[in-house]
């Protein structure tokens, strides 16, 4: 039963250690079954009406992976759901299937440096996979992932579609800063976005040419590993992903290993994750109390205008004409703009590859300034004490 009239069976393979779990591929569609071949059930995803000429699951990864004519080869990534699959989960309000272990991926380059286009076909979703199924629709589906000390890493969200297995990624990475990541391109048309607006009065904006015409410059291929805004990596070890719906909650546990292919030690990952993470820490203080201390500054007179300009210049913070706050609001100066920087040193542009290698002597030592300077500006941003009760 499922199986279409006039469409032969061209290949069937048997799910390992699974006899009931069974693929078919004829001769447009591919089908599975989890009864012995009493019910067959289309595999839609994103193939195509082709003919299925081969299959086979993975005997370690358990990747069903396909041989058609007209899309080539084509994996479907750890098919380990269908051997899961039951009636009894299939009536289950929320069901969050096992989570296969992960791996911290170390990228060399990410785009070509000599003008060449990409040549790759689609690879793995980078990072861990979660996979779900729900009885019901729902506007809402929400997944925490933490570590083993039980912090909070990631927060995600996923489609809320009923009857079909869903899927989403958690790159191995915490949130993205807040105000952008590291993004391939710089955003707007390079990026693959719309070309930018022409300014007021017709001429040209960003990306603009004058006269109120836009730049219409195609835009840059993506490349198989799109570079979008990202955080830090996690360091190895074991993590918690929490999946919550309409208030029922389904919890897995799964590995993160580092990247086998490189020699980086689990202090070395500590160290790094340790260090990014204060580096962020820091760096919002910083801007922060700067854009405080610049407020103070800009309503300063006389004798404490000069006073918190000196103390501005000895900083690093910058200030514009008269000792008012000037260009460089963001941060605290020269000291802001190496600290902005170390996230970029390990997570790489494109051209310039990754590190997972703890920090150096010399970034230690930008985090160590950039700490007394915020240390200098809470000195002085410190709330005046409390006038003492008679």
């Amino acid at each position: 039963d499922g199986l279409p009239a006039g469409a032969p069976v061209r290949s069937i393979v048997e799910y390992p250690g699974k006899a009931h779990v069974l693929f078919a591929g004829t001769e447009r569609f591919l089908y599975y079954t989890t009864d012995s071949a009493r019910h067959w059930t289309r595999v839609a995803a994103n193939l195509p009406t082709t003919r299925y000429d081969d299959l086979i699951v993975h005997p370690r990864t358990k990747d069903l992976v396909i041989g058609t004519h007209g899309r080539s080869i084509w994996i479907l990534d750890d098919a380990s759901p269908f051997a899961e699959w039951t009636a009894a989960l299939a009536a289950k309000p929320a069901t969050l299937f096992p989570v296969r272990r992960a791996t911290l991926t170390y990228y060399w380059q990410d785009v070509s440096t000599a003008a060449h286009n990409f040549y790759a076909a689609e690879n793995p979703a980078e990072g861990a996979t979660f996979t779900y199924h729900l009885a019901k629709a729902s506007p809402s589906v929400k997944f925490t992932v933490t570590n083993a000390a039980g912090k909070v890493v990631r927060e995600l969200t996923g489609p809320g579609t009923a009857g079909v297995l869903q899927r989403i990624n958690w790159d191995l990475r915490y949130a993205p800063p807040a105000g952008g990541g590291f993004a391939f391109g710089g955003g707007g048309e390079e990026a693959g976005g719309p070309p930018a607006e022409a300014g007021a009065g017709g001429r040209g904006g960003r990306g603009g040419r004058g006269g109120g015409r836009t730049d219409m410059r195609p835009p840059l291929p993506i490349p198989a590993h799109n570079i979008g805004a990202r955080g830090t990596y996690v360091a190895p070890g074991t993590y918690t992903v929490t999946m919550e719906v309409d208030g029922a909650k389904e919890t897995r546990t799964f590995e993160v290993r580092s990247d086998p292919t490189t020699p980086v030690t689990a202090a070395d990952h500590k160290a790094r994750e340790s260090f990014l993470l204060e580096v962020a820490d820091v760096q919002a203080r910083l801007t922060a109390r700067t854009t405080e201390f610049r407020a103070k500054l800009t309503a300063a007179t006389g004798d404490e205008q000069a006073r918190l300009t000196a103390l501005a210049q000895k900083l690093g913070i910058g200030v514009g004409a008269g000792g008012r706050g000037g260009r460089g609001g963001r941060g605290g100066g020269g000291i802001a703009a190496a600290l902005g920087g170390l996230a970029g040193q390990f997570n790489g542009s494109g051209v310039r590859h990754t590190t997972m290698q703890g920090p150096t002597g010399t970034q230690k030592a930008v985090l160590a300034e950039a700490k007394k300077v915020l240390a200098a500006l809470d000195a002085e941003l410190k709330p005046a004490p409390a006038a003492k009760k008679k």
